[in-house]
């Protein structure tokens, strides 16, 4: 058992250091996989779960879209009318892109919306760049983050190896 411990976390660190590597050497293949779920999204009343994850980080990183809100134009299932029976309503960037959430179901309420401006709306600002300016581009967080945890799982490999050995010895552990 412990030698199956041991292999399963090995190959999870070995996985670990390649999707890193890709993630720091090809970015290319994360933006395609994220412009991917972005054709999932419904708007901010959605409970579907891409909706909901690109709700949290557009408001959360203050951003929009992969790149921007012109993201936005491959989805079909984005809802570009938030207010039922009210179709002279429509969006051109989602509601989660506003820098401040419009409270009301009144026109005016939408603006920063319904016609892009880069004081009232986040969206030239791409969410790829702000979740990676907060996590794996900020070497402040990223190295100690990653360091630990590949220590972290060294340990557990050694202690796992540690355990065979004694048990091949005929030694308990404890």
């Amino acid at each position: 058992m412990p030698f199956q411990y041991a292999i399963v976390i090995g190959v999870a660190f070995v996985a670990e250091v390649i999707g890193i590597g890709l993630l720091y050497g090809m970015p290319s293949l994360v933006k395609d996989k994220a412009k991917t779920s972005m054709s999932m999204y419904k708007g901010i009343a959605s409970s579907e779960v891409y909706s909901l994850a690109w709700n949290v980080i557009m408001i959360q990183f203050q951003c929009c879209g992969v790149d921007s809100y012109r993201d936005f134009n491959e989805s079909n299932a984005w809802e570009k009318h938030p207010i039922p029976n009210n179709p002279s309503l429509t969006l051109q960037t989602p509601i989660a892109c506003c820098k401040t959430l419009p409270s009301g179901t009144l026109h005016s309420d939408f603006m920063c919306a319904i016609q892009y401006n880069s004081l009232t709306s986040n969206g030239e600002m791409g969410c790829y760049d702000a979740v990676w300016k907060a996590s794996f581009g900020n070497p402040a967080i990223a190295v100690p983050v990653l360091l630990v945890c590949a220590l972290i799982q060294i340990v557990f490999v050694l202690s796992a190896i540690s355990i065979i050995r004694a048990e091949n010895r005929g030694v308990s552990p404890i």
